[in-house]
C-alpha cells in the first residue's frame, strides 16, 4: 500500500489543467479545509450524484468519508 501511495503522489498534470482541477476542488471545498465532504459535493451536485461520486472518489484513498487533493487528483488521473 505504501508503494501504491507513493506512486500516486508522483501523479504530473499539465500546469494548465492542474490549475483547473484544483480550481475545481477549491469551487466544492466551502470551508476551505481541503478536505470534500458528502454535503459540499451535494450542495453542487446533488444527493444522488454526490453519493456516487463520493464512493468512487473516496475509494482511492483512505474511504473515510471525504475526498481529499490527492484522491480528487488521483480519481481525475484514472477518469
Amino acid at each position: 500500500r505504501k508503494e501504491q501511495d507513493e506512486a500516486i503522489q508522483k501523479i504530473e498534470f499539465t500546469e494548465h489543467f492542474e490549475k483547473r482541477l484544483l480550481d475545481l476542488f477549491d469551487a466544492f471545498d466551502l470551508d476551505s479545509n481541503h478536505q470534500l465532504t458528502f454535503t459540499e459535493l451535494s450542495n453542487k451536485l446533488g444527493d444522488e450524484w454526490a453519493s456516487w461520486y463520493m464512493e468512487q472518489m473516496d475509494g482511492y484513498g483512505d474511504r473515510d468519508g471525504t475526498v481529499s487533493t490527492l484522491e480528487w487528483r488521483t480519481y481525475n488521473f484514472f477518469w
